[in-house]
């Protein structure tokens, strides 16, 4: 009777954490896994039955490695599987947005799966009776929500990649462009498998910020080193208006060096400079900069270049 309730005790633990892998994953998402593992099965048995010679093109560890491959799918998605699976699918996690993605942990069975179907797919197609009819409907399910789901990532990368280096986002000087080059090999900087990097590096020098001195606009010439951030969330048909300042398409925070007197064109390095930091939010930037013996100074300009990948 022990023997009997730790063997009951063992499979509830096993279950249990199963259960909590597929919790987020849909009901429907679940059954196209489900239905497409059951139908590639189903599309063997019925060849079997048919001694269809193109079953000789499969070895029995292939048929073997199938079985397993339907059995590990059945588990991770919460479908009907034995107790020999129960604990390979246990700690796997799996949801909506990555049940049919290539980093999906279904991915390396699935293809199995797919390449096992394809040595009989051509006998599958040309049979009617209901039972081939939906082996060839659950299979096409799923490759078509693969397809969609590849095509939705793709269009996601190329609007990340627009965002980033599309018209209307920020323009590099020449040592920015060279700087950002040569980090796309550190993992920060490094473009990856969903599109490029959001950050890129700022080292500016910028002509055009504006303060006041007792009342009267004065031109101040910043050094910026810091960083730019880019929301790939970002609407490309924002054109401008508060909207594009609510939600910006890129953010810049920055370390702010400035020189000690007023005036455009000035050398920071100098003479005793001003510091202090700078934040954009779109193309709108303000610094605050403390130089000796005076108070803090406020200043403002927009991301443009006057003399374009230069100034």
């Amino acid at each position: 009777m022990r023997a009997q309730l730790g063997i009951l005790a063992a499979c509830v633990a096993l279950a249990l954490p199963l259960q909590a892998a597929g919790q987020n994953l849909s009901p429907e998402k679940a059954r196209l896994a489900d239905r497409f593992a059951t139908a590639v099965q189903k599309a063997y048995v019925i060849e079997r039955e048919r001694k269809a010679p193109v079953l000789a093109d499969l070895s029995p560890d292939k048929v073997t490695g199938m079985q397993e491959a339907v059995l590990r799918v059945k588990a991770m998605v919460g479908g009907t599987a034995d107790f020999t699976t129960l604990a390979r699918g246990r700690k796997v996690r799996l949801v909506d947005a990555n049940v049919f993605t290539a980093e999906s942990p279904l991915e390396r069975d699935t293809q199995f799966l797919k390449a096992f179907y394809q040595v009989m797919e051509a006998n599958i197609e040309g049979l009617e009776d209901p039972e081939a009819r939906s082996v060839r409907d659950a299979v096409q399910a799923f490759r078509n929500e693969q397809l969609t789901v590849g095509h939705v990532l793709a269009l996601e990368r190329l609007h990340a990649f627009e965002i980033k280096y599309g018209p209307g986002s920020a323009q590099l000087n020449f040592v920015e462009t060279l700087e950002n080059f040569c980090l796309q090999r550190v993992w920060f900087f490094a473009p990856g498998k969903d599109g490029p990097s959001p950050w890129e590096m700022v080292s500016s020098y910028s002509t055009t910020y504006l303060t006041t001195v007792e009342g009267e606009a004065q031109a101040v010439s910043v050094v910026e080193v810091g960083v730019r951030h880019y929301n790939f969330g970002y609407d490309l048909d924002t054109k401008g208006g508060l909207r594009s300042y609510l939600i910006p398409r890129y953010w810049s925070a920055a370390f702010a060096l400035g020189d000690g007197e007023d005036g455009a064109l000035r050398m920071p390095f100098r003479r005793e400079p001003r510091l202090g930091g700078m934040a954009s939010w779109g193309d709108l930037k303000v610094a605050y900069l403390h130089g000796e013996g005076e108070r803090w100074r406020l200043l403002v300009s927009r991301q443009f270049h006057l003399l374009p990948h230069l100034l």
